[in-house]
């Protein structure tokens, strides 16, 4: 397997800062309170998953 040199990378806190902005902002509260919905639908659908 060959070595990525690709100088676009960067990491996940990276990409929203660029994409959403900093902490703080409307939009990037917005987006923090999204997943954390989201995150909370999928730890309940799991439980309900493993109930059968």
């Amino acid at each position: 397997m060959s070595k990525l040199k690709d100088k676009n990378l960067m990491t996940l806190e990276e990409f929203i800062v660029k994409n959403y902005g900093k902490n703080g902002i409307k939009q990037r509260d917005e987006l923090e309170a999204g997943y954390e919905a989201f995150k909370i639908g999928a730890l309940i659908h799991d439980l309900v998953s493993t109930w059968g």
